[in-house]
Order: C-alpha cells, then structure tokens, then sequence
C-alpha cells in the first residue's frame, strides 16, 4: 500500500484503507459528485 487513508470515525473502520477502498467509502457515505484536488505543491 502506497499510501495509507484512514477512514472517517463514523464508518468504524479500524486500520488503514487503501486509495480504492477509501474512494469507495466517501461515495458510499456521502454521495454525489465528488472533485479530486492535488495538494502537492510543484
């Protein structure tokens, strides 16, 4: 795992998510078109 998300407390997750799996969680848990920002600085 390349890098490891953790979840929001609500969905009671315990560990780490990969990127798929947290993509998958927000969908589930709030739906709707979601914008994916990059946060690296260039």
């Amino acid at each position: 795992m390349a890098h490891k998300y953790v979840g929001m407390p609500q969905w009671n997750i315990k560990g780490f998510l990969c990127g798929k799996c947290y993509s998958q969680k927000i969908n589930e848990h709030y739906p709707g078109e979601h914008v994916r920002v990059s946060m690296d600085k260039k």
